[in-house]
């Protein structure tokens, strides 16, 4: 083992031939004066030398100082031997002794926290740990004794208590490390204690980061996020997942402004219902650019109690039974930009208070059947009643049900709802079941490669939807199926698939400006059809009134049977007076007063009802 050189801690004079200076002399003053400056004979500084110090028969003394003085020393007689200014006590430096630089300027480095903690509080005030457990594990910091306090709580991170009961608290340079307080992120200890002890103090001062450094975090409980924490970390490879099983991984719990930022938050062994859970009155709560995945039997975000203002962007959702599930409230919320590839992208019901003001922007939902699990295989579905929900520019593909899913409320309306600009593809682009539909504006879709239908309101019921410039193109059966929808209208649409569409006896739509390469399988009574091209349009043609037929049947190709005033008939023979004799859906029956003597050219034309 390697050994040190002891310092001498007496100190030995001469006289000028080189001997031992018996009974010598030595004068201590304040450097630069004559003013006597005190020695001493210990390093505490409890015994003082006289002044001058008498030097024994070896011509030695111990003489301990602090900082610079001026040294005269003179024989037994009083003689002058030397007169030296300036000298320095020993260890001095930037007018500090060692013992004040090392107890006060110089860290003491230990790799743990449990070594701060043996640290004598006599000896060091400054301390840096390499690490919470052992040398760079990832805790640990810059620790600085409060000699002041002798009352504050060990909470393991930011305030150590060492055994001799001094306080060493963490210098912050960042936002606090679940590491500092002891999460280890080994992907085998359970580290939801440790880490909700971080929260705790961050929301004991006001607020703040709480950061996760690249590691799995396994938790045993789950995490509560209190008001003003936000839990971050350096994207996926900064993973929470459980370690047994429980309810969900984090409740954001705060009255205001929680946030869980670039975190992956996984359910590996499938121990976990949901992934986040957002409740209590929370507003404004933040969930960005997270990786959630394999809550296959809940949500990966759960919205719950009354929570709103809740805003989900840029994550990444995979193999959960919902992407996000607004069970309660979620006014004004955002849903936007994510990639969601689970069961059911979004699903919005009510429990005490309906959905208003969720807007639903820029997502891609690829929705997905999950074994077992009836609700899975939609895009997004909304449940319950609501108000002015928007649902712009997402696409939402390759789901085997609905691409968006009105389903029957128990109560209330579900009422201005505005899908825009989306690309829609499934059973159904939009499935309506509901007549508690109101004020529905579907505009600027294009909904195309759908299973059965693209736009499904077939005994629906539904009021005042307005169907405005979308494109329906390869839809397997027809492009919409209308059952008793009234207070409609249908304007600038073109339907591009084989069958286009039908309606049933009840409905009451105004068709306007569509395009037909189809014509519909049905049509009703009671609606009207004005300047579409294709089909649903003016019809015409020519034909001949036989010689010895006092009538003359057409087949009008309107599916709807025209309105009398609409019909007419120009001849180039001489007919004479001619007038209906019968119409209905497909066929219009001329009457002439007698048969024509020859064969008279006719055309016609007719037009729907208007």
């Amino acid at each position: 083992m390697a050994q040190s050189l002891l310092i001498e801690p007496v100190q030995s004079y001469e006289d000028s031939n080189g001997k031992p200076l018996n009974g010598g002399q030595l004068f201590t003053y304040s450097a630069g004066t004559l003013t006597p400056k005190a020695t001493y004979q210990d390093a505490d500084g409890a015994t003082p030398n006289t002044n001058p110090i008498i030097l024994n028969e070896r011509g030695e003394a111990v003489v301990y100082g602090s900082g610079n003085y001026r040294m005269i020393l003179k024989n037994a007689a009083g003689a002058t031997i030397w007169d030296r200014d300036n000298v320095d006590s020993g260890g001095t430096y930037d007018g500090n002794d060692l013992d004040t630089i090392f107890k006060s300027q110089v860290n003491r480095v230990v790799d743990s926290i449990s070594a701060l903690r043996a640290l004598d509080k006599t000896a060091y005030t400054r301390a840096f740990v390499t690490g919470y457990y052992a040398a760079s594990d990832g805790g640990g910091g810059p620790y600085a004794l409060d000699p002041s306090d002798t009352t504050s709580v060990d909470n393991g991170g930011t305030i150590v208590v060492a055994n001799d009961g001094g306080r060493w608290k963490l210098q912050l340079i960042g936002p606090i490390s679940v590491k500092q307080f002891g999460a280890k992120g080994d992907n085998s200890t359970d580290d939801a204690q440790n880490i909700q002890k971080a929260i705790t103090w961050v929301s004991s001062v006001g607020g703040g980061e709480v950061y996760f450094p690249l590691s799995t975090y396994l938790i045993g409980t789950p995490l509560t996020v209190p008001a003003s924490v936000m839990l971050r970390g350096t994207g996926e490879g900064s993973r929470i997942s459980p370690k047994v099983a429980m309810n969900n991984l984090i409740t954001m719990n705060g009255s205001l402004y929680t946030a869980v930022v670039d975190l992956g938050i996984e359910n590996a062994s499938a121990l976990a219902g949901h992934g986040i859970v957002v409740n209590n009155s929370s507003q404004f709560a933040r969930i960005e650019r997270c990786l959630l995945t394999n809550f296959g039997t809940g949500a990966a975000i759960f919205i719950d109690a009354g929570a709103n203002a809740v805003r989900i962007l840029d994550n990444t959702f995979i193999g959960s039974l919902f992407g996000v599930f607004i069970n309660d409230c979620g006014v004004n919320s955002i849903i936007a930009n994510n990639h969601i590839q689970s069961g059911t992208g979004i699903w919005m019901q009510k429990i005490t208070t309906q959905p208003e003001g969720v807007r639903i922007i820029g997502n891609i939902i690829l929705p997905s059947n999950i074994s077992g699990q009836v609700n899975s295989g939609y895009g997004i579905v909304i449940a319950s009643s609501c108000l002015e929900i928007s649902i712009l520019s997402n696409i939402i593909d390759q789901g085997s049900k609905f691409a968006i899913y009105f389903t029957q409320p128990t109560t209330g309306l579900q009422q201005a709802v505005k899908i825009t600009d989306n690309w829609l593809t499934g059973s159904a682009g939009v499935k309506i079941t509901s007549n508690a539909t109101r004020d529905c504006h579907i505009v600027g879709n294009t909904i195309t490669g759908c299973s059965d239908v693209g736009l499904d309101a077939g005994n629906s019921g539904a009021v005042q939807l307005f169907v405005r410039d979308n494109h329906f193109y390869a839809n397997t059966n027809f492009d919409y199926n209308l059952g008793g929808v009234v207070q409609s209208s249908f304007t600038g649409n073109k339907f591009n698939s084989t069958a286009s569409g039908l309606e049933d006896a009840a409905c009451q739509i105004v068709w306007t400006n569509n395009d037909f390469t189809a014509a519909p399988t049905a049509v009703s009574a009671l609606s009207r059809y004005r300047y579409n091209t294709g089909y649903l349009t003016n019809n015409g043609g020519s034909t001949t009134w036989a010689s010895g037929s006092s009538t003359l049947t057409i087949n009008h190709g309107l599916n709807i049977t025209p309105s009398l005033g609409s019909i007419h008939l120009t001849t180039t023979g001489s007919l004479g007076a001619w007038w209906v004799n019968t119409i209905n859906a497909t066929q219009i029956t001329f009457q002439a007063p007698a048969a024509p003597g020859g064969d008279i050219a006719v055309a016609w034309e007719v037009s729907p009802p208007a």
